[in-house]
């Protein structure tokens, strides 16, 4: 695993305290052993196929050529979350899988039923595992924003793009941890805290954080998660991951749990660059539930982006590198992540990148609305759920909500002005204003893209509405964080193709991704019996309520022992459940 300067103590004892989870609770060994009548894929090991950092091409090929069930890719996706999710050997636990599909092997199998009778996929994601964000709705999962203010609530339908992963043959393998109602910014959640597959000493970034570290531990082949200002971009670089926030409008809202509409963006988080593309063209779309998707005229959208991905995409492009927006830094000269930064912006010109450095956007007056729209957004959601809660005020009111998004709510949330004030008006006047700056600016420079420092510069695309994604670079930080560093690539509003060739030009060139090595107590030839999902959700839930009994309105400085008298009190851990029922 890899270790920080800071984390000999951490390590020194997490082999104890693993050890100790694993033997608490032996009495509940045959309740816990998670057997399930309605099981039929035998042992989690059925097939020899290694999904670690595995692409949606790999995979598929492995279909066709019968060598790969989709049942057994999905087994051992499941066994691999059974085995390192919930492990302490690290210290912390990753913690990222909030909740399992209940109905997850049934569709695999009806995929592979599929390719049998047909002989051809369902469609572009045919059993491509997917984690989502748990604001996602699912008809068939609960949607709690991973907020204890709403365990059970259940939505009636899908998320559209939901719907349209499920139309194109995705598995949606279960949901995926977030910071409560996205107000955070990693640690903030009403759930146990996640940590990085790098070092889960370290915190995820963002309220994508959950969707982040899965999709980088490969616990899913892609994910989704969505953003309002860097919950997507923040969580993809400090995880090693791609992230795309699309232009918006891009990709449907309807169904995604808000903060702000005018700024909230689902999208992809995959390991590869092509992997995100392929989740984004199924993403995409317009959607009569949500009107932002067909209000831009100017709107371009293509059917495949994945035709853009090209290994010379960087030739030719005039490219500026953003170091500073208003009086805020996107790439400062110096840090403990610009060397690696640096060196893949040098890599961009020798792959034949004309770079432009430095861009300075002095006249950004972009405003984030988050603030003024929550309220009235997140009141209309519940207004059109059988929800738990009711409206933001009784939210905030909750005996369970999370203390931090409480103060959120009360003091910057519930007294601002909402969107029917002229005021707010006039800040959304500023932000079409900073639109057409950037424009006149990348115009006066002929730039084709912008780079920066990845997970910086929230502000300049949710206020502008334009591309920004991040790829992961090689090279490691000077500060001893062992998370990667990342390249941000914005673009202007619509050409999506502009920022994907630079994304995989520059990935084809870098090589593979700086992999984590996922720490675990379990030796590889150790077989478990197959996972059940409605144990795994409900040791999940257990822990978060105890933990929120036993800690009560401290959650963000909770240490691995904290976490470990958590999982004991609760009498319900997956390294219990597994213990107890090794081979």
């Amino acid at each position: 695993m890899h270790s920080s300067n800071s984390s000999s103590n951490r390590m020194a004892g997490k082999h104890r305290a693993s050890r100790l989870v694993q033997g608490l609770f032996a009495a509940s060994a045959l309740t816990l052993a998670g057997c399930n009548d309605n099981n039929d894929s035998g042992d989690a090991a059925a097939t020899a196929f290694d999904v670690e950092e595995a692409t949606i091409s790999e995979v598929q090929a492995a279909m066709l050529g019968g060598e790969l069930s989709c049942a057994d890719l999905v087994e051992t996706y499941l066994d691999r979350i059974q085995r390192t999710d919930q492990d302490l050997a690290g210290g912390w636990p990753i913690n990222s899988v909030l909740w399992i599909n209940e109905n997850v092997r049934q569709e695999a199998a009806a995929l592979d039923q599929h390719l049998t009778q047909y002989g051809e996929f369902k469609g572009e994601l045919h059993c491509v595992p997917v984690l989502l964000k748990d604001n996602y709705d699912t008809a068939d999962m609960p949607t709690t924003a991973a907020s204890l203010t709403m365990l059970g609530a259940q939505p009636f339908k899908d998320a559209t793009t939901v719907y349209k992963m499920r139309a194109a043959g995705a598995v949606i393998l279960g949901k995926a941890t977030m910071d409560a109602w996205a107000m955070g910014a990693g640690g903030e959640s009403s759930r146990p805290r996640a940590g990085s597959p790098y070092d889960t000493a370290y915190l995820t970034s963002s309220s994508s954080s959950g969707p982040a570290a899965a999709v980088s531990a490969s616990f899913a082949m892609v994910s989704a998660g969505s953003d309002t200002c860097g919950s997507l971009t923040g969580p993809g670089t400090y995880n090693g991951v791609v992230a795309i926030r699309s232009s918006y409008g891009l990709v449907s809202q309807d169904g995604i749990v808000p903060l702000a509409h005018s700024h909230d963006v689902g999208g992809p988080m995959a390991r590869t660059v092509e992997d995100a593309t392929r989740l984004l063209n199924v993403m995409a779309g317009l959607d009569p539930s949500d009107p932002v998707t067909t209000a831009d005229p100017t709107a371009v959208r293509y059917a495949d982006y994945t035709q853009f991905l090209d290994a010379d995409g960087a030739a030719g492009k005039r490219i500026g590198v953003l170091r500073t927006y208003g009086g805020s830094t996107a790439t400062p000269d110096t840090g403990p992540d610009m060397d690696a930064v640096n060196a893949a912006i040098e890599a961009l010109r020798t792959l034949g990148a004309e770079i432009v450095d430095p861009i300075d956007f002095t006249d950004y007056i972009g405003h984030y609305l988050a603030d003024y729209e929550s309220e009235d957004n997140l009141n209309a959601y519940f207004a059109s759920h059988q929800s738990p809660v009711t409206d933001v005020a009784t939210l905030a009111a909750h005996p369970l909500v999370h203390p931090n998004v409480k103060a959120r709510l009360l003091d910057r949330v519930i007294p601002q002005i909402n969107t029917d004030d002229p005021a707010y008006d006039a800040l959304v006047q500023d932000n079409v204003l900073t639109k057409q700056r950037l424009d006149a600016l990348m115009d006066a420079n002929n730039l084709d893209a912008l780079i920066l420092r990845g997970g910086s510069a929230c502000a300049l695309s949710v206020s502008t509405g334009i591309p920004y994604m991040v790829v992961p670079v090689s090279g490691a930080r000077t500060d001893g964080d062992p998370r990667p560093a990342a390249l941000g690539i914005m673009a202007r509003k619509w050409d999506e193709p502009t920022m994907l060739a630079i994304a995989y030009a520059y990935e084809t060139a870098r090589g593979p991704r700086p992999v984590p090595t996922v720490a675990t107590s379990l030796d590889a030839n150790v077989t478990l019996p197959p996972v059940d999902p409605t144990t795994y959700n409900a040791c999940v839930e257990q822990i978060a309520l105890k933990a929120r009994e036993l800690q009560g309105d401290t959650f963000r400085d909770v240490t691995p022992e904290q976490y470990l008298s958590y999982v004991t009190e609760a009498a319900c851990t997956l390294e219990t459940h597994r213990a107890s029922g090794v081979k």
